[in-house]
């Protein structure tokens, strides 16, 4: 990571978690036409709260690797 230019840095700690932020909301977005019963809402409510934060710690980690 040390012979990457600043530029290059840049747009990758960028792109990496607004890429990811896409794909968690076209993966939501996607999964969640379906429900119709409230236990099966309530536990995809807590999946996809489980999976969003973890996707945001993932970018968190990434931009920091890359700006580091």
């Amino acid at each position: 990571m040390k012979d990457m230019k600043l530029k290059t840095k840049l747009i990758l700690g960028f792109m990496i978690p607004i890429v990811l932020t896409v794909i968690n909301v076209i993966i939501g977005n996607s999964t969640s036409k379906g429900i119709v019963n409230s236990d099966d809402q309530q536990t995809y409510l807590l999946y996809s709260t489980i999976f969003t934060t973890a996707i945001a710690a993932l970018s968190v980690v990434i931009a920091m690797f890359i700006a580091l």
